[in-house]
């Protein structure tokens, strides 16, 4: 019996057929809007094209995942059909509160919806694979208000040494109080030492072995590979996060 499955194949953004500026969405909340500009391809079919936004969570250990929402943004127009080197523009309308606390993260995401029957492959066991190539951006937006002054705010809550696949790791349960996002880019640690001495080390993002984001007033725990520079006993830790 011949079976049927249908792959979707997501294009890297370096090869799709159209394009999205910005690359990130920053919608405040007096003005209320964003606009964000698609061009579609030199040599390409026209294409329809689908937009709309996601909830953004990301779990205490930096992975993330999003659902389809309705009501926080009105997208203008939310379809359309692009053609080779036209320009369309789309508007984000924030539909939400405009007092808030902190800064709110979400997903835009723009596909591409195939409009040609999928290629039909045949394999040696006799089974068919039907492809169509989407084109998918997942952008994020994030939601704030020009009154938001200060910048995040990064604390250590606790920390833990552990140890997974023979590998050694530094865990930081960190918070972020802060009104806005942060991507950490390089961080130094300063360890007290049992002799109540200091000692301070420096590492770069590329140390995390997991996401280096974290959003406005939630809680992550970073995952740092152990270093030949770590004390192998200390009593406690601060950390400074660029």
């Amino acid at each position: 019996m011949k079976k049927n499955i249908l792959l979707s194949v997501l294009i890297p953004t370096f090869i799709f057929s159209w394009s999205v500026t910005p690359s990130r969405a920053f919608i405040d909340t007096e003005k209320g809007s964003t606009i964000l500009t698609i061009k579609g391809a030199a040599k390409d079919e026209a294409q329809p094209v689908s937009i709309y936004a996601a909830s953004r969570i990301i779990d205490i250990d930096g992975k993330e995942t999003y659902e389809k929402i309705k009501g926080k943004f009105h997208i203008i127009p939310s379809q359309f059909l692009i053609k080779p080197n036209e320009t369309k523009l789309v508007r984000l309308i924030w539909r939400g509160k405009k007092d808030l606390d902190g800064e709110l993260a979400y997903r835009i995401i723009i596909e591409g919806v195939p409009i040609t029957t999928p290629k039909v492959l045949l394999n040696e066991a006799g089974s068919t694979a039907s492809i169509a190539n989407l084109t998918r951006f997942v952008i994020p937006a994030y939601v704030r208000n020009k009154k938001f002054k200060n910048k995040e705010k990064l604390s250590v809550i606790s920390h833990e040494i552990k140890t997974e696949d023979n590998n050694k790791y530094l865990l930081l349960k960190i918070k972020n109080t802060g009104k806005k996002h942060k991507y950490i880019k390089d961080f130094s640690l300063t360890f007290k030492l049992p002799d109540s001495k200091k000692t301070s080390v420096k590492l770069e993002a590329s140390s995390l072995k997991n996401s280096s984001l974290i959003l406005s007033k939630h809680e992550r725990i970073l995952k740092i590979a152990w270093s030949d520079k770590f004390p192998q006993k200390f009593l406690g830790l601060n950390a400074v996060f660029n």
